[in-house]
């Protein structure tokens, strides 16, 4: 039977919950910064409804449903003419944590 404080001392949890807290305070909550955000629709016919996107200095930022699984996706401009590269791409639990995804990883892309 393991010890009553766990198989790692203690440790792991009270040092994670730190963390989150100076996470918490050092970034604003993703939904203050999607309303600042102008998220456009993707063409209807190319892309199943919700599906949104927004151009963040030369990144492209897109949240989508790709077979009813919230997606998204983030491109960077490589080129003057208009080529983007897909650096980062996930999915999300809904739509909007899908939409809140692609803003918090817009802002630990390089």
């Amino acid at each position: 039977m393991p010890p009553p404080w766990g198989r790692n001392g203690g440790h792991v949890q009270p040092c994670t919950d730190h963390l989150k807290r100076e996470l918490d305070h050092l970034a604003p909550p993703p939904e203050g910064r999607m309303a600042d955000i102008d998220w456009k629709p993707l063409p209807t016919g190319l892309w199943t409804p919700p599906a949104v996107f927004a151009e963040v200095g030369n990144l492209l930022l897109q949240a989508f449903t790709d077979d009813g699984v919230p997606t998204w996706e983030i491109s960077k401009k490589t080129g003057e003419r208009g080529e983007w590269n897909v650096i980062a791409k996930g999915t999300a639990a809904s739509f909007e944590a899908a939409k809140a995804a692609a803003l918090f990883e817009a802002g630990a892309a390089p």
